[in-house]
């Protein structure tokens, strides 16, 4: 964890084309890999590689590209197209579907990599055997953090994109929820504080875009509360309820988030446990909102229940650990000071705390 910053750094893109993934048995059906970009020179040889001897084809829509993108993707044999940006991802990934001839797509991003033989292999199974399912994928990032996707691999027919900023694949007649399987794991580094820059102006433009063609969703009322909370604007609470009941369910754990620490930062700190109390009671916020509640409950005398939830937050390593990933510093700083205040009234002979061992930090 410490390092990967001083790892991170442009991708030598002839290590990638020489070194092939190894070759695993071909699946029944046809997989085209789909892929839009803009200037990804840095990282496209390392994606495409990785795709190398499983996918039938590789589509490339490229969106503007300045440097060598597109020349990296003729050099894998990739199919190109070409789309004018226009602030919309699921318009951009569907003029990738429309190019694509297989029974099945495989969605990735320049920044993202099959991770192992095992993942190849498993695709191939999930092909194979599972023929209609779609399915997230186990995504590793650079920092450490782990999550799951949205959908990346599906059947073509029936299949299209919604959703501006978003976007997300839906295909007729299969589940809304895609299975998911432990073992298709993807690599990504998009997410280095030297990519994540430009990210918040981009989504905003889109959002933008979006409200000038009356094209609002709640879904983009919600991520621009988001963003514009991001950016520490003064009344981000105020921004972020005013769409909670709006809030589609996938999104809400990061309002929910996002507004508790928004809370935290403007001093209305006797606000954070309601809104943590409803993330755990709505299965959302494994770690943020335990983590959260811990340290309200604390500071009221609450020390067993600080206690419990502390542990709670820690021991949890799914969904949302982008917690602790997106928020470092105030993770470290907020968990000393609560371990803090718990060592001070374990030594203080506090009931709640008698013979209790605490976590280290």
């Amino acid at each position: 964890m410490a390092n990967w910053r001083k790892s991170f750094k442009p991708i030598e893109v002839g290590a990638h084309e020489k070194a092939r993934p190894t070759p695993v048995p071909k699946p029944r059906a046809s997989i085209s890999a789909c892929l839009i970009v803009k200037n990804e020179a840095r990282c496209l040889a390392r994606c495409l590689n990785s795709l190398q001897g499983l996918v039938d084809e590789i589509v490339v829509v490229d969106t503007g590209s300045t440097d060598e993108t597109v020349e990296i993707a003729e050099r894998f044999g990739a199919k190109i197209g070409r789309f004018e940006w226009c602030d919309d991802f699921a318009a951009a990934r569907n003029a990738a579907l429309d190019l694509a001839t297989g029974e099945w797509i495989l969605s990735v991003d320049a920044d993202e990599w099959l991770e192992s033989d095992e993942t190849r292999r498993t695709i191939v199974e999930c092909v194979n055997d599972r023929p209609k399912d779609s399915w997230a994928f186990r995504m590793i990032n650079i920092d450490g953090k782990e999550s799951w996707t949205n959908p990346k691999l599906f059947p073509r027919a029936g299949a299209r994109w919604v959703g501006r900023l978003h976007e997300q694949a839906e295909v007729d007649g299969l589940p809304g929820s895609p299975a998911a399987d432990p073992k298709l794991r993807i690599g990504h580094d998009g997410y280095a504080p030297e990519q994540l820059g430009s990210k918040g102006d981009r989504n905003l433009r889109v959002i933008a875009r979006a409200r000038e063609s009356e094209a609002m969703t709640p879904e983009l009322q919600v991520a621009e509360a988001i963003e514009r909370a991001k950016i520490g604007e003064p009344d981000s609470p105020e921004i972020l309820y005013a769409v909670r009941d709006i809030c589609p369910d996938w999104m809400l754990s990061r309002l929910l988030m996002r507004l508790a620490i928004s809370l935290k930062v403007v001093g209305r700190n006797a606000e954070i446990a309601p809104i943590a109390e409803d993330a755990i009671k709505r299965r959302v916020g494994e770690v943020w909102a335990p983590f959260m509640l811990a340290i309200e409950v604390a500071e009221g005398g609450r020390y067993a229940d600080a206690l419990r939830y502390l542990l709670v937050a820690d021991a949890s390593g799914e969904l949302n650990s982008s917690f602790r990933s997106n928020n470092p510093a105030m993770y470290q700083r907020e968990r000393s000071a609560l371990l803090r205040l718990l060592r001070k009234a374990k030594l203080a002979g506090h009931p709640d705390l008698v013979g209790v061992n605490l976590p280290n930090g």
